[in-house]
C-alpha cells in the first residue's frame, strides 16, 4: 500500500505524535521502499531518542521514547485524518473541526484498529453515569455531531457499538490479539446500507416547495442519500430530519412517508 500524500517523515512524525506503534517493515510497505531507506529515515529519531527499537518475535517495534514529538504537522485529530489517512483504518470523514484528541488515546486505538486487537479502557457512559470498564475491539473512526467516535465491538454488551473517544477516562491498552468474529466484517449495522428518500415539508407553499428542491438538486421532487445502518440516527440529525418542527420553513425538508416508516425500526447502537 501506497503512502499516498503522506511522505515517509510525516508519516514517523505523525505516529511519534499520536504515539501510534509502528514497524521498519510497515514502513517498507507503505511506501515501497527497500529496509535500508528505512531505516536511514529512521535513524535520526533513534539518535534523538525519540524511536526505541525493540525485538518482538521477528519484527523490529518502534515507539515513541519519553515525550512524543511535537509536530506541525498535525496539530489537531482533523488534521491527522486529512494528511495522514495511510494511519487511520476503516472509514474515514476529515471535517472542519477544531478539537483537539488525546494523541495517548487515539495512537492506540488506530494501532488496535490496524491490527485487529482487543483495547481495554476506563469508558464513561451516559447511561449509567459513571466510568465503565470497557474492552473493545474498534474497526473504524467516525466524525459525526460534533465528536470523533470509534465503531467496535464491546464485550460488555457483546454487541457493536459506538465510542465516544472524548469520554475515555484513560489512555488505555492494547490487551490482546482480537477475535476474528469480532472483527468490522461481522459489523452488520456496519455493512447495511439505507436509502433515504428527502422531500420539501410539504406544508410548504408549491414556490417554496420548488425552491428547497432546486437547493438540494433533488429530482422529481425527491433526493436519494445512502447512508450506513449505524449510522442511521447521525445522518438524521446532520440533515435535521430527526424531529419534528411546527415551523415548515425552519423545518424545510422531511423524510418521504414510506421512507420513514421503511427505517423506523432501525436504531443506532449506544456505547
Amino acid at each position: 500500500m501506497q503512502g499516498g500524500n503522506c511522505s515517509i517523515t510525516s508519516y514517523i512524525e505523525a505516529c511519534l505524535y499520536w504515539r501510534k506503534p509502528f514497524t521498519r517493515k510497515g514502513i517498507e510497505q507503505r511506501f515501497n521502499v527497500t529496509k535500508p531507506t528505512a531505516l536511514k529515515k529512521l535513524q535520526p529519531y533513534v539518535d534523538a531518542g525519540y524511536v526505541a527499537i525493540e525485538k518482538l518475535g521477528q519484527v523490529n517495534l518502534y515507539t515513541p521514547v519519553g515525550q512524543p514529538i511535537t509536530s506541525n504537522c498535525v496539530p489537531t485529530f482533523n488534521d491527522f485524518v486529512e494528511k495522514h489517512p495511510v494511519l487511520v483504518g476503516g472509514i474515514q470523514t476529515p471535517l472542519s473541526y477544531q478539537r483537539s484528541e488525546a494523541p495517548e488515546i487515539i495512537g492506540k486505538l488506530l494501532f488496535a484498529i490496524e491490527t485487529q486487537s482487543r483495547f481495554e479502557a476506563k469508558y464513561y457512559s451516559v447511561s449509567s453515569g459513571q466510568h465503565e470498564h470497557r474492552v473493545i475491539q474498534p474497526h473504524s473512526i467516525v466524525f459525526a455531531s460534533g465528536r470523533y467516535h470509534t465503531r467496535a465491538y464491546c464485550e460488555k454488551n457483546r454487541r457493536f457499538a459506538d465510542f465516544v473517544l472524548a469520554r475515555f477516562a484513560e489512555e488505555g491498552e492494547i490487551t490482546s490479539e482480537g477475535f476474528p468474529e469480532h472483527t468490522g466484517e461481522f459489523d452488520d449495522d456496519w455493512h447495511n446500507k439505507l436509502v433515504l428518500t428527502i422531500i420539501s415539508d410539504p406544508r410548504l407553499p408549491e414556490n417554496n416547495r420548488k425552491c428547497v428542491e432546486l437547493e438540494y438538486g433533488m429530482q422529481n421532487g425527491q433526493l436519494e442519500l445512502t447512508t450506513r445502518k449505524a449510522l442511521l440516527n447521525y445522518a438524521l440529525q446532520e440533515l435535521r430530519v430527526d424531529r419534528y418542527n411546527e415551523d415548515p420553513f425552519a423545518q424545510q425538508i422531511v423524510l418521504e412517508p414510506k421512507c420513514r416508516e421503511r427505517i423506523k425500526d432501525s436504531f443506532w447502537p449506544k456505547g
